[in-house]
């Protein structure tokens, strides 16, 4: 995803954003990952480094999948308890 001078050259704060979106993605697969990317959107959220559009669409994008997966998950298990 990235070439490494590329990555060199980011900030934490965008760093963080980079791997909230991946960890997102793959808290399809593994759940526990989910906290994990909460916890990333958390720090991006009260870092005062800059964040570059692009960095920002991937704070979108992974907050955007982490509400749809918490939201899936949270309707299974009230579905399944009403069984």
């Amino acid at each position: 995803m990235f070439l490494r001078d590329e990555y060199d050259e980011l900030s934490l704060r965008e760093r963080d954003a980079a791997r909230a979106l991946k960890s997102a993605l793959l808290g399809w697969f593994l759940c526990p990952l989910q906290l994990y990317t909460a916890w990333l959107l958390l720090l991006v959220a009260i870092a005062e480094e800059r964040l570059r559009p692009r960095y920002f669409w991937y704070v979108v994008g992974a907050a955007t999948v982490l509400v749809f997966q918490v939201s899936m998950l949270t309707t299974i298990f009230v579905l399944l308890e009403s069984l």
